[in-house]
């Protein structure tokens, strides 16, 4: 329980933090473009949004995983898989909120972002492990997708 409380505090503090970008970023409803850029846009959410899926299946799996580990005495595990099961729910989060193409989708994929950084660098620390590295290649790629999401939002003025 207490692991979900921070990890909603820390999405409402990336919220709070990111306000000035969402009001930066928004269009009008019904905003111009071709439909070919419409389908740009789609198409760059729905991007981010598989990889986001992909990177909470990983990061849950990896934490289960961790969390074998962990009770097969193998403590130094315990970290990780608090940190995998964190980092799930914040792709889980972005991944619902760019198939929406909802407001949010900038401040919460900052935030997915960061959690992947941080998730993905305590899972390549265990890097023989092929599940860990699985979970850290993921996480690498996730982040990317939501950086790239994030620009994207930017650059096309809005979020539709």
């Amino acid at each position: 329980m207490r692991h979900r409380t921070l990890a909603l505090f820390t999405l409402f503090a990336v919220f709070a933090a990111g306000m000035p970008l969402l009001w930066a970023t928004q269009q009008p409803s019904g905003g111009g473009g071709t439909q070919a850029q419409h389908e740009t846009h789609r198409g760059a959410f729905m991007d981010c949004a598989k990889a986001c899926a992909h990177c909470a299946m990983e990061c849950d799996a990896c934490g289960h995983h961790c969390m074998e580990l962990v009770a097969n005495g193998q403590r130094e595990h315990t970290m990780t898989q608090r940190l995998c099961a964190d980092c799930a729910t914040v792709c889980s989060a972005a991944q619902c909120m760019c198939a929406r193409q909802g407001p949010l989708c900038p401040t919460v994929c900052e935030a997915c972002a960061k959690a992947c950084d941080t998730c993905g660098a305590a899972c390549e620390k265990h890097s023989d492990d092929k599940m860990m590295s699985a979970c850290a290649k993921a996480c690498r790629d996730c982040a990317t997708a939501c950086r790239q999401m994030v620009q994207h939002v930017q650059q096309a003025g809005g979020s539709r």
